[in-house]
């Protein structure tokens, strides 16, 4: 609870995983993914409960170990390929407010597949998050390396054009803005908004950057062969 109002951590992880099997509750550093994630939740000081939302028994079972609450079992057409991270958002809220009559203030998304987010990520963006009451939403970000005005596209004719056409060359010696991409691993939103607006982008939407380390999101045996090398480093400091 942060200022009095109520703040729900929902973990979303689907049984079935194409690229990676079984990722969610593959041992990273020792741990299934997903207890990550659960740790560093029920580790904030602001988080009032902590939900994961699945359609497979065995990440139940797991998330239940590791302290998890799993209150129902996700629904089929949650999911698919095609149901988005903001349709399970709400099918949770909608529950809890049915089948418990509870109804959380806020609502923070945390997926599983980054670990390498910790508690301090999750406290230091809520307080972000309160700090301006115009606010509707935050999510975290990561600095873009190389930045979008450098980059090529290439044409229906086989011959290189600019990603960016606005009539302005760019060299790498120029000094040119920062670009950010959303690194997956935080969203937070007032839960009101996130049934009006559907989405973790709203018109006052914040943000909370991450360095590039911390900001590693898990899709293939690549990225967690990555991720394992990185959390190996950490845990020896």
């Amino acid at each position: 609870m942060f200022k009095n109002e109520k703040i729900l951590a929902l973990i979303p992880a689907r049984g079935g995983s194409k690229r990676l099997p079984e990722k969610n509750i593959k041992l990273l550093g020792g741990k299934p993914l997903i207890a990550w994630s659960i740790d560093h939740a029920k580790k904030s000081k602001y988080i009032d409960r902590v939900i994961v939302s699945t359609d497979s028994l065995e990440i139940a079972k797991v998330s239940k170990e590791c302290g998890a609450d799993v209150p129902f079992m996700r629904p089929c057409n949650l999911a698919t390929d095609i149901a988005t991270s903001v349709d399970v958002v709400i099918h949770c809220l909608d529950w809890i407010k049915e089948n418990e009559g509870i109804e959380y203030d806020y609502v923070m998304l945390l997926q599983p597949t980054s670990p390498l987010r910790d508690e301090t990520h999750i406290d230091e963006s809520i307080k972000k998050f309160f700090s301006d009451p115009k606010t509707l939403s935050l999510v975290s970000i990561t600095k873009v390396k190389k930045n979008p005005r450098w980059m090529k596209i290439i044409r229906g004719d086989g011959f290189l054009d600019d990603f960016i056409k606005d009539g302005k060359a760019c060299s790498k010696g120029q000094n040119v803005s920062d670009v950010f991409v959303l690194n997956g691993a935080i969203y937070i939103a007032k839960s009101r908004e996130m049934r009006l607006y559907k989405s973790f982008i709203t018109p006052y939407t914040s943000y909370y950057e991450m360095n590039e380390e911390r900001s590693i999101d898990i899709d293939d045996q690549y990225d967690f062969s990555f991720a394992a090398s990185i959390m190996e480093g950490l845990l020896k400091r």
